[in-house]
């Protein structure tokens, strides 16, 4: 079951509460371990009726506990679930009070558990939109995928400390009419693949939750992703993802214990480049990156993976999807000296932005300088894979919305917008290059 996000002022003081202690390690590490039941089931709350209103002219109300703002954060029009048992009494003091208000039998709550109902074992078609899935949920939605696609198969590449499987969904290329014929296109070159990261952050729920859609639009899509593999890793940290939705919305982190001190290690920091430049502070730091290069078990997996793939197809490009912000960063953050193809790279960054403007008339800014440490993926795909395009994308979230599921509907389609102008330009770029190819085997032949 998916439970209801209620934030609080608390909850963004992720430099305080980002690392748990190792008073009690042994109380944190127990919310990591396995369990049949993703989230704590809290049903009580699911029927509450909801009341849209100014929250500023119901603070009465609030500060009475008859009303409980579902963003702590607004102050304007906005919604507030009806706690007290009597409805009927806190609709007759609004209109006491002369306060504009729109009643809805049929709270948030109990939209996102309908749609659970849409995502089971027996079937999940589609992601969800008014929910955070569940881990269970991401696996039904990849078994469902598969079985109604040949295009999609999955796997898991790794396990976390706790045994939960780190799932890579793959989504080959829309098949052609009658079977290719290598041997008559000298032009014909290894396959090219795109990667698409999510959940690296364990709290970073919206990422893995718009990765999803992404990869629905890529099986529907033939277009889009024609010529193309993808291979979409939807949460990154499953033990971090569980226990950011359990117990600590904060965390960043994996559940690396680490005897006498602070738990976990900050796995977008992990990679095995220039690790050692830039500082993230000690164990207790909510960004700590870890003992040493490629000390956790999901980074190990994820590199190995992209080792595997690379000695079969041409890894070209890797999307790792972050939050929050409103830009897409490229490699060699920590340096002010530009790889040599930097402007292609930040072409192509350019166009995933202008794509989103025009459409969307949101404004994504270019970076260079998004961290000023090494250790990061997109480094390490670009520079040890050797992948021409590496980016991180920090997705379009308002702060007081992190951890609910509504900036949703407008993420989905913006990033998808912004990759399906990407994914044009690559194609593009694949055909030259066949081109190319074949001109130099007609010159060579002549």
């Amino acid at each position: 079951m998916t439970r209801a996000v209620l934030l609080a002022p608390w909850l963004l003081l992720l430099a305080a509460a980002g690392s748990a202690h190792g008073d009690d390690p042994d109380g944190a590490l127990d919310y990591g371990q396995v369990s049949d039941e993703d989230y704590p089931d809290v049903a009580e709350d699911s029927t509450l009726p909801v009341i849209k209103t100014n929250i500023s002219e119901v603070q009465e109300l609030v500060i009475a506990n008859w009303l409980m703002p579902c963003n702590f954060f607004e102050t304007g029009w906005g919604e507030a679930l009806v706690i007290h048992d009597d409805v009927d009494a806190v609709i007759a003091r609004l209109n006491e009070l002369g306060v504009r208000y729109v009643y809805d039998e049929i709270n948030v709550v109990t939209q996102m558990r309908d749609e659970d109902l849409l995502c089971a074992e027996a079937g999940c078609p589609r992601p969800l939109w008014n929910s955070f899935m569940t881990l269970s949920q991401v696996k039904y939605f990849l078994t469902d995928a598969a079985k109604n696609s040949p295009r999609v198969s999955f796997r898991a590449i790794g396990t976390t400390i706790y045994g939960r499987e780190m799932l890579l969904a793959h989504v080959a290329p829309c098949r052609r009419q009658g079977p290719p014929n290598p041997a008559s296109n000298p032009g014909l070159q290894r396959p090219w693949a795109v990667w698409i990261q999510a959940g690296l952050g364990a709290n970073d729920w919206m990422t893995t939750a718009v990765a999803l859609h992404l990869l629905r639009n890529l099986v529907d899509d033939c277009q889009a992703s024609h010529g193309l593999h993808f291979y979409v890793m939807v949460v990154g940290n499953p033990d971090g993802y569980f226990f950011s939705r359990r117990r600590q919305m904060t965390w960043k982190k994996n559940l690396h214990f680490f005897p006498g001190s602070c738990m976990g290690v900050c796995l977008p920091f992990n990679y095995p480049f220039l690790f050692n430049i830039g500082t993230m502070g000690s164990t207790c730091h909510p960004f700590y990156r870890g003992p040493s290069p490629m000390s956790e078990v999901e980074t190990i997996a994820i590199i190995s993976t992209l080792k595997e793939i690379s000695e079969k197809q041409d890894l070209m490009m890797l999307l790792d999807l972050q939050q929050p912000g409103q830009s897409i960063v490229l490699p060699f953050g920590w340096n002010l000296n530009k790889p040599e193809d930097y402007d292609a790279m930040r072409a192509l960054a350019l166009t995933y932005t202008e794509a989103i403007r025009v459409n969307h008339n949101v404004y994504y800014d270019v970076n260079h300088n998004g961290y000023n440490v090494g250790g990061t993926l997109i480094d390490y795909a670009k520079f040890v894979i050797g992948m021409k395009y590496s980016y991180r994308i920090f997705l379009n979230i308002d702060v007081p919305y992190l951890f609910h599921p509504m900036p949703m509907r407008d993420l989905v389609p913006q990033t998808w917008t912004g990759l399906k102008a990407m994914l044009k330009v690559l194609q593009a770029e694949k055909v030259q290059v066949a081109r190319e190819t074949i001109l130099a085997f007609q010159k060579d032949q002549n």
